[in-house]
């Protein structure tokens, strides 16, 4: 009598504690009971991560494209002053060009024409003119050749040679020299008048 009422006890023990046990313990380890899943508050806080994440790239690839847009305006910008500037460089170029190509005419003009202005209104001999023919004979080839020279420096493209005008000077000096030196001393006073006056203008 005493043993069955242990045993009635002990399995009354065993249910009780049967029934307190969660329902994957009862089933043990290996059992087919419901798998354990992440809580809801942590995949809320994932799916927000990625959503920054890919708003951060987003970002970044607009900033991106910006960056470029403003590259490229900015280059257009610096090809287009660089242009503006050659044309101003250009047009200056050519203005001086020209200025000199005036200069460089009125001298040549100014030498072939020394005898004449500088003889003007003085009575001459036969053999004072023969002279004179010669000299300017002699200075006019000086001054042609000058003149070929620059030609064939402009058809090859190198720059005016702004010494050319000092040359051109230098040959009407020196046949006002030896022109001076046919005449006497009487015919000196006028010729002297006639070059002042010409160099003045």
């Amino acid at each position: 009598m005493r043993f069955t009422q242990s045993r009635t006890a002990l399995l009354a023990t065993v249910v009780t504690l049967g029934a307190a046990l969660p329902a994957g313990a009862q089933k043990g380890h290996g059992g087919d009971g419901p798998k354990s899943h992440a809580m809801p508050g942590m995949e809320m806080k994932h799916d927000d991560a990625g959503r920054a994440d890919r708003a951060v790239q987003e970002q970044a690839r607009r900033d991106t494209r910006h960056a470029d847009k403003m590259a490229d305006k900015m280059e257009d910008k610096t090809r287009k002053e660089a242009r503006k500037a050659a044309k101003a460089t250009e047009k200056r170029e050519n203005k001086a060009e020209k200025a000199l190509d005036r200069t460089e005419h009125h001298a040549l003009d100014a030498a072939r024409h020394a005898d004449k202005h500088a003889l003007h209104g003085i009575r001459l001999t036969s053999a004072q003119r023969a002279q004179i023919r010669a000299i300017d004979k002699k200075y006019d080839a000086q001054l042609r050749d000058l003149e070929k020279q620059d030609r064939a420096g402009e058809k090859a493209g190198r720059p005016d040679d702004p010494a050319l005008v000092q040359r051109i000077d230098a040959i009407r000096d020196q046949e006002r020299a030896e022109l001076r030196a046919l005449l006497t001393a009487a015919q000196l006073p006028a010729f002297d008048r006639n070059v002042t006056v010409r160099v003045r203008h």
